[in-house]
C-alpha cells in the first residue's frame, strides 16, 4: 500500500475513532441525563405512593381508633347508667320502706312545719294520694290545710301560700333528684 493511503486510512481511521468516541460519549451523556431523569421521576412517584398509602393507613387507623373509643364510651355510659339505676332503685326501695313508717309522718310533719315558717302566712301543703290519711294529724299539728297532688310520687310534699305566689317542694322525689346529680359528680363514675 502506498504511503498516501495509508495516512489517508489513518486519517479516516482516526477521524471515525474520535466520531465514536464523541457518539459514544454523546449516548453515555444521554444515557445518564435520562436515567437521572427516570430516577428522579420515580423517586417523586414512590415518594407521592408512600405518603398517599402513609396517609390512608393513618386515616385507616384513625378511623378505627375513633370507632373502638366510641363503642367502648357507650359501653361505659350504659354501664354506668346501669349502676347508677340500681343504685336508685335500691334507694326507692328504702324509700318506700320509710314512708310505711312512723318517721315518715315525723318526717311530713316536721316538713309542714318547715315549709309554714319559710313561706309565712296560711298555707297549703300537697300530699300524695297515699299520704292523705295523715291529713287530719298535719292540719291540727302545724296548722296548714293539705290536697292531694298527683305529680308527687315517692312521698313528701310541696307547699303554697293560698295565692299560690310562693312555693316550695320537700318531696322525696325532688330529694331523689338532687342526690342523683349529687352521686353523678361524686361517684367517679365520669366518662372522659
Amino acid at each position: 500500500m502506498s504511503e498516501r493511503l495509508t495516512t489517508f486510512l489513518k486519517t479516516v481511521s482516526d477521524f471515525a475513532d474520535a466520531e465514536c468516541s464523541e457518539l459514544e460519549h454523546k449516548a453515555q451523556s444521554f444515557k445518564d441525563e435520562n436515567i437521572s431523569a427516570y430516577k428522579e421521576e420515580a423517586e417523586k412517584k414512590n415518594k407521592s405512593n408512600i405518603e398517599y398509602e402513609s396517609h390512608r393507613i393513618l386515616t385507616s387507623a384513625n378511623r378505627k381508633i375513633s370507632a373502638y373509643e366510641t363503642e367502648k364510651r357507650t359501653a361505659l355510659i350504659a354501664l354506668r347508667t346501669n349502676i347508677t339505676e340500681k343504685v336508685f332503685d335500691g334507694v326507692k326501695e328504702k324509700l318506700c320502706e320509710f314512708t310505711k313508717s312512723q318517721n315518715y309522718l315525723d318526717f311530713l310533719i316536721e316538713s309542714a312545719k318547715e315549709a309554714k315558717k319559710a313561706i309565712g302566712g296560711d298555707i297549703t301543703v300537697f300530699l300524695r294520694s297515699e299520704d292523705m290519711r295523715y291529713t287530719e294529724k298535719i292540719e291540727e299539728t302545724c296548722g296548714v290545710k293539705a290536697e292531694v297532688s298527683d305529680k308527687i310520687l315517692l312521698g313528701g310534699l310541696r307547699a303554697a301560700s293560698r295565692d299560690g305566689s310562693i312555693m316550695a317542694d320537700d318531696t322525696l322525689d325532688s330529694r331523689l333528684e338532687i342526690q342523683k346529680t349529687v352521686f353523678a359528680e361524686k361517684s367517679a363514675l365520669k366518662i372522659i
